[in-house]
């Protein structure tokens, strides 16, 4: 007895083009979270509202740094400056991405030191950003799985 399968090396491409549009789907969907994190964070930082010491920086400029509890105040925007997002994996079952804070000293401030109190702006901005990040996500996902 002899079987014969038609279209079944077309049937496998399809398959395996499948499984690389979903790789690269999820890679997108992570990536599209981790930016909205980081933009949100961004935006965290430049809306907060200061009320910690004023102090002079040169002749004329006058600077007015966080309190405790407060996202850390901008003052040459270095901080926001050195936020940023990227993938890092990508699989057909799952997709890593991250957001990270490049500034050394921004562990220092959202977690605090023994000289100094927390001037959280990640864990705010997570908070902040959960429905968007989930919603964000799930729209580049059904973007890239559409045109499968």
């Amino acid at each position: 007895m002899e079987v014969t399968i038609e279209g079944f090396d077309k049937l496998m491409s399809q398959l395996n083009h499948l499984e690389s549009n979903l790789s690269y789907a999820l890679g997108m969907a992570a990536l599209a979270a981790a930016k909205t994190l980081e933009a949100e964070t961004k935006i965290t930082i430049t809306k907060s509202k200061p009320s910690g010491r004023s102090y002079k920086r040169g002749k004329s400029r006058v600077h007015i740094a966080s309190a405790a509890g407060q996202p850390p105040a901008v003052d040459f925007g270095h901080l926001r400056n050195s936020i940023t997002s990227q993938l890092l994996t990508t699989s057909k079952t799952s997709a890593e991405a991250e957001m990270a804070v490049g500034a050394e000293y921004g562990l220092a401030l959202e977690k605090g030191t023994s000289r100094m109190q927390p001037r959280p702006f990640v864990a705010p901005s997570i908070q902040a950003a959960k429905m968007k990040m989930a919603k964000n996500a799930s729209m580049k996902l059904k973007e890239y799985m559409g045109n499968l």
